[in-house]
């Protein structure tokens, strides 16, 4: 269904109301495939659907728990999915109920990051390759890693060649939502690390990864801030194949000495600081806020006002299209909880996850996949969710027991720029196969042939009173994703 929204589609130009502020490792079909070998089935565009993804496990009786054992396992399009890695579950610890915890809620990703060994992912734009990291350096629960075993990995998408590209980085990912990032062309990765600016003084910097050659550069070469203040950078992306955007803490150009939202040229040079819209105080741009260079984008925005599901301050979270310094409004839903914006590969349509019930057709006012027009028309909702009862939290992840009166939740939009197919992570259970869990959901744009590509098996207790869960943990789609913050 689709329909025009009143009230949305207005221009909002350069003086809007916003503002911006011991290990072992499971190879499958090696042997057969070879390094540099192929499937040998293949045909179509390579991307199909490939799914990259972990599963994280933890384990709870007689008064102690353990976390994993975790692996990385890749799906593409109806082929089963194929184990590329596993890494032992941690000692055992006394139990302190945290297990439990988060498999009854149904934990984020980026809260089982915490406990993991598998810290970022991702998937090359054609589908091909998995480039991901393995480390315990910042887990709460360590795995005992080496060295050598706390490396960055290229595994092509059927599990073949796989191979280590250097150490970890020596940055937490911050939930793999910051991880890995692709350029346009499939060859390289940006990511943040430590380095050293001009003077030997170290700090978090954007790093290059070449995928070929395992050849590192550090493209930032910024100083650090007085002792005692953050010291970051979050999520390095492409803006084209030779522009990266970053958000830093840092002073990068000496200009902005709490930091900002930055380009810089693959080569090092061109930093400059992004010129965002002009707003008025009260209201802001949010943390997730993603730039394209010189094309369209799509973001959310906190809006001044009360907002008709409040909760976290009661600000109002609005879906925009940003062109320069111009905004265009395309949603008037007055809630709180609109977000996860993902501009669409066409740059016609933009998707995101809300709990509006605008059309009608969203009642108990659960978390769904929505669609609108760059221009604020034809607004449509791809997705039919529903636990059963009114939903409490919306598109806000529940922080307390008991499945049926939560709703359930969505987030991290990919859209796949070979099939166009958009997946993203849901708790929802549209099929009777997800239980107390987390699985990855795919959609046609037109909201046809809604279909769930993993399988994990949520939340266990057995006849001897041993609590297990197995939710998903990071993934990754090809194409660049919507942002996500827990």
């Amino acid at each position: 269904m689709s329909q025009h929204v009143p009230g949305v589609g207005r221009r909002l130009g350069r003086r809007a109301r916003l503002w911006s502020p011991l290990w072992s490792i499971t190879l499958v079909a090696l042997a057969a495939c070879g390094e540099g070998g192929s499937t040998g089935d293949d045909s179509g565009p390579v991307s199909a659907g490939t799914l990259a993804y972990v599963v994280a496990r933890c384990r709870e009786e007689a008064g102690k728990y353990v976390f994993g054992p975790d692996t990385l396992q890749i799906k593409r399009g109806d082929r089963d999915p194929v184990t590329v890695m596993e890494v032992p579950a941690s000692t055992p610890a006394p139990s302190v109920g945290v297990c439990k915890s988060f498999g009854l809620r149904r934990a984020p990703p980026g809260q089982l990051s915490l406990f993991g060994a598998f810290t970022r992912v991702a998937v090359s734009p054609d589908g091909s390759t998995v480039v991901f990291e393995v480390t315990d350096e910042f887990a709460v629960e360590t795995r005992h890693l080496s060295p050598q075993q706390k490396q960055i990995f290229l595994v092509r998408a059927d599990g073949s060649g796989l191979r280590p590209l250097g150490p970890a980085s020596r940055v937490a990912s911050g939930g793999n939502w910051q991880g890995f990032r692709f350029n346009p062309d499939g060859r390289k990765v940006v990511f943040n690390d430590r380095g050293s600016d001009h003077a030997g003084n170290e700090a978090s910097q954007v790093v290059l990864l070449d995928i070929a050659t395992g050849t590192r550069t550090q493209v930032t070469h910024l100083s650090p801030g007085p002792p005692g203040t953050d010291d970051s950078i979050c999520c390095p992306r492409f803006v084209d194949d030779k522009t990266i955007a970053f958000r830093t803490t840092l002073n990068a150009d000496g200009l902005h000495p709490e930091g900002g939202l930055f380009t810089v040229g693959t080569d090092g040079k061109k930093l400059k600081a992004v010129q965002l819209p002009v707003v008025l105080p009260g209201s802001r741009i949010e943390p997730n806020f993603v730039i394209t260079g010189d094309q369209p984008a799509a973001a959310t925005y906190f809006l001044d006002g009360t907002a008709v599901n409040p909760r976290e301050g009661n600000v109002i979270r609005e879906v925009f299209l940003v062109d320069g310094t111009n905004l265009l409004q395309l949603t008037n839903f007055q809630r709180t909880d609109t977000q996860h914006v993902l501009l669409g590969v066409d740059r016609q349509r933009v998707f995101f996850a809300a709990s509006a019930n605008q059309l009608g057709t969203n009642p108990a006012e659960n978390c769904q996949v929505f669609s609108v027009d760059v221009t604020g028309a034809n607004l449509r909702q791809l997705t039919h969710f529903s636990e059963g009862q009114h939903s409490v939290f919306g598109c806000q992840p529940g922080v307390t027991g008991g499945r049926k009166p939560l709703g359930c939740y969505v987030a991290r939009l990919f859209q796949d720029p070979v099939t166009q197919t958009v997946a993203f992570l849901s708790m929802c259970d549209p099929f009777g196969s997800n239980p107390y869990g987390s699985q990855v959901f795919s959609v046609r744009p037109d909201g046809t042939d809604l279909r769930q590509l993993t399988n994990l098996r949520g939340v266990m207790t057995d006849a001897g009173g041993a609590f297990t869960a197995e939710l998903l943990g990071f993934f990754a789609y090809p194409g660049q994703g919507s942002s996500f913050s827990d």
